[in-house]
C-alpha cells in the first residue's frame, strides 16, 4: 500500500504542476540587443534582419533603445553602405528610433548641422556626434521627439504602396493637423527616354531593355490648396516601383524607389504645407557616392 500511495501522490503532483504551468501566461520574449543587428534595411523594408524588425516594430523595445542611445560600445556598422569607423551601439539605436517614430535626421540635429546634412548627408551626423557635446545634444533631441510621437500613432494613413500604371493616391494628416493628398500618375515610358543614360534608373543596358513606365505627373493639395510640385522633381525617375509617404514636423516626405536592377535609385522629395522644398536622389548601392540634390525656393501667396 505504501508503494501505491507514493505513486498516486506523485501523479497528483504532476497533474497540479501541469495545470499551474498551463494557467501561467506566456512571457514575452526579451528584446534583442541592438548590437545583434547584422544588416540594417533601407527604410520601410522588412525581412532583412530579424533583430532590426523586432526593435523597430515592437513597442516593448522602446526603453531598451532609449537606454542604448548613450552606449559608446563599438559594433560593426550594419548599414548597407561604406562602413563608418567608430560606429557604436548608440548610433544603431538612433537609426532604429528614427524609423520607429517616422523622424528625419534633420530633426535631431541643430540648424547648422541639419543644413550640413542636407549638403553632405550622413557624414554631417557622424562629424557632429564625434564630440561629447554633440552626441549629448542629439540624444536629448531624439528623446524629446520620441516622447511626442509614440510608436503606433504615426499620422500617415497610407505608408507604402507598389506603384502601378494609372493613378496612385496617398492621403495623410501631418503632426500639425494638415490634411494632404498626393496623386502619382504612372504611364508608358516614351521610347526616346530609353536611350538617355543621364536619367535615373536606366542601368547599364540603356536602350536594350524593354519599354517601361515613368511618372507622368505628381499632383497634390493641402486641404483644398494645391501644392507646388515642379515637374523637375520627378520627370527623370524611370521605372518607379514603389512609393511611401512619411510625415515630419513641417509636412511630409515622398519616397520613391525604382530603376533597373543594376541601377536602383531612391528619391526623397520633401514637402512643406505649400509644396516641394527639396529633392535628393541617390543610387541605392552607393548612396553617399552617387547622388543629386535640388532645393526649391518660392514665395507663397
Amino acid at each position: 500500500m505504501r508503494f501505491r500511495a507514493t505513486i498516486i501522490i506523485a501523479g497528483l503532483a504532476a497533474i497540479f504542476s501541469a495545470q499551474a504551468e498551463a494557467a501561467e501566461p506566456e512571457r514575452p520574449k526579451p528584446c534583442p540587443a541592438v548590437r545583434s543587428i547584422k544588416m540594417m534595411p533601407f527604410r520601410a523594408e522588412h525581412g532583412v534582419d530579424a533583430a532590426y524588425d523586432r526593435l523597430r516594430d515592437d513597442a516593448g523595445c522602446e526603453q531598451l533603445l532609449l537606454d542604448t542611445l548613450t552606449s559608446l560600445k563599438p559594433m560593426a556598422d550594419p548599414r548597407q553602405m561604406a562602413p563608418e569607423e567608430g560606429f557604436v551601439e548608440g548610433d544603431a539605436a538612433l537609426f532604429v528610433l528614427l524609423e520607429r517614430h517616422h523622424l528625419e535626421f534633420e530633426q535631431v540635429l541643430p540648424p547648422e548641422q541639419a543644413e550640413d546634412f542636407r549638403n553632405s548627408g550622413i557624414f554631417a551626423y557622424f562629424a557632429y556626434v564625434a564630440t561629447q557635446s554633440g552626441r549629448a545634444d542629439v540624444i536629448a533631441r531624439t528623446k524629446r521627439l520620441a516622447a511626442l510621437a509614440p510608436v503606433g500613432t504615426a499620422p500617415v494613413a497610407d505608408m507604402k504602396k507598389a506603384l502601378h500604371a494609372g493613378r496612385n493616391s496617398f492621403s495623410l494628416t501631418d503632426r500639425n493637423g494638415k490634411n494632404f493628398h498626393v496623386d502619382i500618375r504612372i504611364g508608358r515610358e516614351p521610347r526616346s527616354l530609353r536611350r538617355d543614360r543621364q536619367l535615373w534608373g536606366t542601368g547599364a543596358h540603356g536602350d536594350e531593355r524593354g519599354a517601361g513606365h515613368t511618372i507622368v505627373a505628381i499632383t497634390g493639395k493641402n486641404d483644398e490648396d494645391p501644392l507646388v510640385i515642379p515637374a523637375s522633381c520627378y520627370l527623370d525617375l524611370l521605372d518607379p516601383k514603389e512609393a511611401e509617404v512619411v510625415s515630419h514636423a513641417e509636412g511630409f516626405t515622398l519616397l520613391i524607389v525604382g530603376g533597373a536592377p543594376d541601377a536602383v535609385y531612391r528619391a526623397k522629395i520633401k514637402f512643406s504645407k505649400h509644396g516641394v522644398t527639396s529633392r535628393r536622389v541617390e543610387l541605392a548601392s552607393i548612396p553617399d557616392a552617387i547622388f543629386e540634390e535640388t532645393r526649391y525656393n518660392y514665395i507663397a501667396d
